[in-house]
């Protein structure tokens, strides 16, 4: 049979594909017209394109239809491949190949660095396919699998290993996803291994973390950090053998020189200050139950931190903004980032650790604040907590207006709550504007699904608690008023001035930003300084543990510790 090409070219296309029933490996009519356009763009392809050198350039139709039989099981390897003319990009014995393997390989063989599983494995794989190449059919199974093994794995080195949501339903970051023209055309440039290096995230972040990775490692193989410290409480003047376990453990996780005391002196008490504050302790200097819990922690549980928060880190890997909010939930704390610093910080309360309680993990864009807000009480809220209280005395809860959506307000001396349940109370209820009110007053809108936002607060007292999960999962801001003034400096002046006297007149005033805010809601409990110092903070709500063992169930194994 034959064709006619771009140019007119005349070209012969396989007697073999003039009917679909002459190949029955093709499994759908999509396949069979796939490699039909594979046929003919080949064909002519290699009488208008000269004969290339690379030995699986193969010369002969038959082989590169192979190649589209192949790739037509992967459609975006297919669509790269169609555009290619179906030529091998890995399998051939050309130099370019040969970097582009090499360049995969020594990928594959960092993967653990990365705390990315089955590196190894794959390399393994994909060398022993290459390896055994007899025949032309070996050589596409091959190139294929080099093309649908490293899209794979790029990404994963991109973006991430696991899917958040399979984690827990309540990390929902915004992933972004590299194209697969974009990296197929990527390996295919004059320096494969620096189009690696680019792939995994560039922060500051993150490779303070691959530090902290390689360096807990090294302690796990020379036999951690030594014995534990076998005591409830250790504090200035204490001696002991619990005190030179303290003393050895803190020299050897670097807060202190070596010294011979055995008791517990100045420098010992400095350590401590130190350790506390690189752990969100009270730095008070004193080893007591949680202090000496964070201590006695093994590398191995410290190497779980570090490798959830890398795949986090490979979750976030996408512009942030230049001028951001950053909540960390794990340290309690919110940031305003301006082009990679923190200008402002806040203690914050989240949501307490029950399974419906937690604050979620996700991005989204802060549009406004409202002063004085009036604060319109969740439905869980109401039924679960408010009505119990009303049920006992009618009285309580003074502040809370009962509503009916539809008539308006309902004096509740005229309701017997006994009558009502969760499932049957018809009324809604909210708490008007007033120092009292539980958003205190100003609250932080970045509309959401979750219906999460930042907000002031009448309860003061938490913010001094070092473990800050008290809410029902919106975020309290300690510094709400100064956190108000100083997003609002941008549009106003001076914004002092305004925001008292909006505050002083008791009216509810939504003022929307001229520049919306990015607020990214996140979750680290383990991360390096850019000075050097290395921060731990406890995982509240177990989804660092979470991430590490679908990390270790997904092949990863000791090879991240021992490697």
């Amino acid at each position: 049979m034959e064709i006619r090409g771009p140019g007119g070219i005349q070209c012969a296309l396989p007697g073999w594909l003039t009917t679909k029933r002459d190949m029955p490996s093709i499994s759908n009519s999509l396949t069979y017209g796939r490699l039909l356009a594979a046929a003919v763009s080949s064909a002519c392809a290699l009488v208008a394109v000269p004969t290339q050198t690379n030995a699986f350039e193969l010369e002969d139709t038959a082989a590169r239809i192979e190649i589209a039989n192949a790739a037509s099981q992967f459609d975006e390897v297919y669509e790269f491949y169609s555009g290619n003319q179906f030529q091998s990009i890995w399998t051939g014995d050309g130099e370019e190949s040969k970097r582009r393997r090499a360049a995969l390989f020594a990928a594959l063989d960092s993967a653990f660095e990365h705390g990315i599983p089955m590196g190894a494995a794959r390399k393994a794989m994909l060398g022993a396919l290459f390896a055994g190449i007899r025949s032309s059919e070996d050589a596409v199974r091959a190139e294929v699998e080099f093309s649908r093994t490293y899209l794979e794995f790029a990404r994963e080195l991109n973006s991430g290993y696991l899917d958040p949501q399979a984690i827990d339903k309540n990390i929902a970051p915004t992933r972004n996803e590299l194209a697969a023209d974009q990296l197929l055309e990527g390996i295919l440039g004059s320096d494969p291994e620096g189009f690696f290096a680019g792939l995994a995230p560039q922060s500051a972040e993150y490779r303070g973390l691959l530090e902290l990775h390689a360096e807990i490692r090294g302690v796990a193989q020379s036999g951690g950090w030594g014995p534990t410290v076998d005591a409830e409480r250790l504090e200035f003047g204490d001696s002991g053998a619990a005190v030179v376990a303290l003393r050895n453990r803190l020299i050897r996780m670097g807060y202190l020189p070596r010294i011979a005391d055995a008791e517990y002196g100045g420098a010992l008490v400095f350590a401590v200050r130190r350790f506390q504050l690189d752990h969100g302790l009270d730095p008070d200097g004193i080893a007591g139950p949680r202090t000496l819990r964070a201590v006695n922690v093994e590398p191995a549980e410290r190497l779980g931190q570090v490798l959830a928060s890398l795949e986090r880190a490979r979750w976030m890997n996408k512009p942030l903004g230049k001028r951001h909010v950053l909540v960390n939930l794990a340290d309690f704390k919110a940031a305003v980032v301006d082009d990679g610093r923190s200008v402002f910080t806040s203690r914050v309360v989240i949501g307490q650790n029950t399974r419906r309680l937690r604050t979620p993990e996700f991005s989204d864009v802060m549009t406004h604040l409202t002063v004085n807000p009036t604060w319109h009480v969740p439905r869980s809220i109401t039924v679960r907590e408010i009505l119990p209280q009303l049920q006992q005395d009618p009285n309580a809860e003074k502040e809370i207006q009962i509503f009916d959506p539809e008539k308006g307000m309902v004096d509740r001396s005229e309701l017997n709550f006994a009558e009502f349940s969760a499932s049957n109370f018809p009324f809604r209820m909210r708490q008007p504007p007033g120092p009292t009110n539980a958003l205190g007053r100003v609250k932080f809108m970045f509309p959401n699904h979750y219906n999460i936002y930042m907000h002031d607060t009448p309860f003061r007292d938490l913010f001094e608690k070092e473990v800050r999960a008290f809410s029902h999962g919106c975020i309290r801001v300690q510094k709400a008023h100064d956190f108000a003034r100083f997003l609002l400096s941008e549009q106003l002046s001076p914004a002092f001035n305004f925001f008292e006297n909006l505050i002083e007149s008791g009216t509810e005033v939504q003022i929307d930003f001229d520049r919306p805010l990015p607020v990214h809601v996140t979750y680290r409990t383990a991360w390096m300084e850019p000075d050097g110092r290395v921060n731990f903070r406890n995982d509240i709500y177990g989804r660092d543990k979470a991430i590490y063992n679908a990390l270790l169930e997904s092949g990863l194994g000791a090879a991240a510790l021992s490697s």
